[in-house]
């Protein structure tokens, strides 16, 4: 439900930045006449798709249970830009024309790269330091191997635990917003390996937020919480 919301919204604000920018044209070509009638004939579509916009951001906040400084900086803009957007038009002002569209612009840069910058921050984490001093010729490859597989699943787990857990659970079976329960996935190790990188619904994508070091090591911890 919560994809086909999150469909929904790109759909309408798409609808709504077509419509503004076409009548944002007239306006600026000084056609005002042409501007007025297809004002008129959009009055009631210009209402529906302002009006979802807001339902179905609305949802898409509740659905995530989690209020990022993005999502705060995106609901506030959208406030302010779609009076502004009837004030601009209504009074046939070329600058309020151009700072709403600006603002649904960036909006969508917004949505798209979850950062009010455009550039994400990595996720910190402290990472399990591996004992290699005790690593000698006398100590067995497969030892070795199996040291550094479990230093990655510790950390998969605390990467998994800080971004995941919030949708997902600790166990994997909590399903806010739309979560899958991890614990039924038959997914292949690279198909979990590339939701997590490019992301899925309303699960962000994590490309240049985890290394790819990190992101192997939470699809080799989610891949654990599935039933045996």
């Amino acid at each position: 439900m919560a994809k086909g919301f999150l469909h929904l919204h790109m759909t309408v604000v798409i609808l709504f930045m077509l419509f503004f920018g076409y009548k944002l044209i007239l306006l600026l070509a000084n056609k005002k006449a042409s501007l007025a009638t297809f004002r008129q004939k959009t009055k009631v579509v210009d209402m529906i798709l302002g009006s979802l916009i807001l339902l179905t951001g609305g949802y898409l906040l509740y659905a995530s249970h989690s209020i990022e400084p993005y999502l705060v900086g995106k609901i506030i803009l959208t406030l302010v830009a779609i009076p502004l957007g009837i004030i601009s038009m209504k009074k046939e002002n070329k600058l309020f024309g151009l700072l709403t569209m600006a603002i649904f612009v960036y909006n969508f840069g917004v949505a798209e790269t979850h950062s009010l910058t455009f550039k994400r921050e990595k996720i910190v984490i402290q990472p399990e330091a591996v004992d290699t001093t005790a690593a000698s010729s006398k100590t067995p490859a497969n030892a070795i191997l199996n040291q550094n597989e479990e230093v990655a699943l510790k950390n998969g787990k605390a990467i998994f635990t800080q971004v995941c857990s919030a949708c997902h659970g600790q166990d994997g079976k909590l399903g806010q917003g739309g979560a899958k329960d991890l614990s039924k996935s038959t997914l292949k190790h690279i198909e979990v390996v590339q939701i997590i990188t490019k992301g899925k619904g309303l699960m962000q994508p994590y490309d240049g937020v985890l290394s790819e070091q990190e992101i192997e090591a939470v699809a080799s911890y989610a891949e654990g919480l599935r039933a045996n």
